[in-house]
């Protein structure tokens, strides 16, 4: 483009025209005989595309921790309740399990009494279970949980029928800890399809 050509003498007063020579255009051009000011292109950004792999990966290893928590968790409460039971039979482990629920329930309900009166015990227990959820669980899509739930579920159910072998304490040790990790891993992503699908039947 070049600058402002002026008038041959003897033309009116009128504004310098102007020579233009850009090549060839593509896309969208106007075309004006005088343009006072300055000529501004507006044109939109270049689409960025999303960081779906990086959030991917962080997802994945948020997932990661997790599980290594639970399986930590799980492994090392199994082998207190083994010990508390005398290490007994899978039977003697799994009420132990009972008795370190219901123990947990109790204080939930006393908790419940002495702050959140206003809501009935069972809301009160899911507003509970929802801090507990996991941010990578509340990240991962309704899908992908779905697929995860069966998966644990079938686990479980393998577990608990399946024959014990080996020295009965310490089969009953192991097995009550597979049963603790596949439900700690099981509570959270089970509550957040049921919260997802109580919201979408809302709408």
């Amino acid at each position: 483009m070049t600058g402002a050509v002026p008038r041959p003498d003897g033309e009116p007063d009128l504004p310098p025209h102007v020579a233009n020579h850009v090549g060839s255009v593509h896309g969208p051009s106007v075309q004006a005989g005088y343009v006072a000011g300055g000529i501004h292109f507006h044109a939109p950004p270049p689409a960025t595309p999303a960081p779906r792999p990086v959030r991917d990966r962080r997802l994945a290893r948020a997932w990661l921790a997790v599980v290594l928590l639970v399986f930590l968790v799980a492994g090392f409460g199994s082998y207190l309740l083994n010990v508390s039971v005398g290490h007994g039979s899978l039977t003697a482990n799994l009420a132990a399990d009972g008795v370190l629920l219901a123990v947990a329930v109790g204080v939930l309900a006393l908790r419940w009494r002495l702050v959140a009166r206003d809501l009935s015990f069972a809301a009160y227990v899911g507003r509970v279970l929802a801090r507990c959820v996991p941010r990578c669980v509340a990240m991962t899509s309704t899908p992908v949980l779905a697929i995860v739930a069966v998966v644990l579920g079938a686990l479980l159910v393998a577990s608990v029928f399946t024959p014990v072998s080996g020295h009965e304490y310490t089969a009953a040790q192991g097995r009550n800890g597979v049963l603790l990790f596949l439900v700690g891993l099981t509570v959270p992503v089970v509550r957040t399809l049921v919260v997802r699908a109580r919201i979408h039947r809302r709408r």
